[in-house]
């Protein structure tokens, strides 16, 4: 099998994965780590007051009230349809949008971003161009928290 074939296999299979977990995946899973709580907290501090953070992809957007409760505004991207249903249940009034990290199109839209623990399901040669769109879709000065800290659950991710 081609290289290409099997990323995309891999990819389908994931993103299967997630929307096939989603309805359980907040149980007993608290993402928030004590060192994702100070990184984001640092990332939220240099997004401006009433500023905007994209949070790709936001999974079941555990980190969505702690970016509201700072007054900013949020954004999600995730490719899993099933996990943006459980987002979009805990926060009906944020915007979510159904997209992978390869296809962000934004244009210097947010003030920062976060990505985490989600750049161990993009392949390495996909990281110049998953960069490049967080590059693309922070405003000049902003900033990204991206982490690749891999979180071990029942499901073998």
């Amino acid at each position: 099998m081609k290289r290409a074939a099997w990323l995309a296999e891999r990819r389908a299979a994931v993103e299967a994965d997630y929307t096939r977990d989603a309805s359980t995946y907040d149980e007993g899973y608290d993402p928030l780590t004590p060192t994702h709580r100070s990184f984001a907290a640092r990332l939220i501090a240099t997004v401006p007051a009433d500023g905007s953070l994209l949070d790709a992809p936001c999974g079941t957007a555990p980190y969505a009230t702690t970016v509201l409760e700072a007054d900013r505004r949020y954004v999600g991207a995730d490719q899993s349809a099933g996990m943006l249903d459980q987002a979009r249940s805990k926060h009906p009034d944020v915007r979510f949008e159904q997209l992978g990290l390869q296809e962000l199109a934004f244009d210097r839209d947010f003030d920062g971003a976060m990505c985490v623990d989600a750049m161990e399901h993009v392949p390495p040669e996909e990281w110049p161009l998953v960069v490049g769109n967080f590059h693309r879709a922070i405003r000049p000065r902003g900033y990204l928290y991206p982490s690749a800290i891999r979180c071990t659950r029942g499901s073998g991710r």
